[in-house]
């Protein structure tokens, strides 16, 4: 059993928020007693961690059903907030941040 120091929680709370989007106080000590490499590789491993539920939001969402741009923007903010792929949705994020575009952007090519 390794006990788990204020240090490592806070390098541990550091990490999470550098590759994730942070995470509560219980799961930072759980996560500060795992060695570096096990915490790196369940963040990169992907494969194995399920999508949240998506459709919850379409049943129980109901301000946003007639317009599908609304749902569509609660859906990735949930997908973001309740997701296990944390640096998958923190990437996501960024990418989005400089490369996304809008209808009114698009410039026509002929």
């Amino acid at each position: 059993m390794t006990t788990t120091t204020q240090t490592d929680i806070q390098l541990v709370a550091h990490f999470m928020r550098r590759a994730a989007f942070g995470a509560p106080a219980w799961k930072l000590e759980l996560l500060a007693e795992q060695p570096h490499e096990d915490l790196v590789e369940s963040l990169v491993e992907v494969d194995v961690k399920p999508r949240p539920e998506e459709d919850l939001l379409g049943r129980f969402n109901t301000q946003h059903a007639d317009e599908e741009s609304g749902l569509d923007r609660c859906r990735w903010f949930y997908r973001m907030i309740n997701s296990e792929r944390v640096l998958e949705e923190k990437v996501a994020l960024f990418w989005h941040n400089r490369f996304a575009t809008g209808s009114q952007n698009r410039m026509l090519i002929s």
